[in-house]
């Protein structure tokens, strides 16, 4: 088997960081959602419900990124196939947002470039 190139291992790290967050983002929406049950939270419409489903939202999408991260970490050309499709939505997302996506367009950019290069597809068997 292939060593994994070095950005490999950093974009894995990276992916390991973003779902740690998002984990966390999940811990706090439930947190506001028990809370706007219990205060005047709770008066503004929904806004329990928006709570629980953005933890749900935030749990489901940090799950996806760790399994994506594992991917990368282990070289399966799946992980690769997730991390190019999660950055290619992330420039998309950069691209709409113009003028303040340039920083999302230049390391994302970087990103995609880095990924398609041979080595880095070699590696995922890709």
């Amino acid at each position: 088997m292939l060593e994994r190139p070095t950005g490999v291992t950093v974009l894995a790290i990276l992916y390991v960081l973003a779902a740690v967050f998002f984990f966390l983002a999940a811990a706090v929406s439930g947190y506001l959602a028990q809370v706007a049950s219990t205060t005047q939270l709770g008066e503004i419409p929904y806004a329990e419900l928006f709570f629980a489903f953005s933890g749900i939202f935030f749990s489901i999408t940090g799950t996806v990124w760790l399994i994506t991260a594992y991917g990368l970490w282990k070289g399966r050309g799946w992980g690769w196939w997730l991390a190019v499709i999660f950055t290619a939505f992330g420039l998309i997302s950069s691209l709409l947002s113009l003028p303040k996506g340039v920083v999302g367009i230049v390391v994302l950019g970087a990103i995609l470039y880095y990924l398609t290069r041979r080595h880095v597809r070699e590696f995922f068997g890709v």
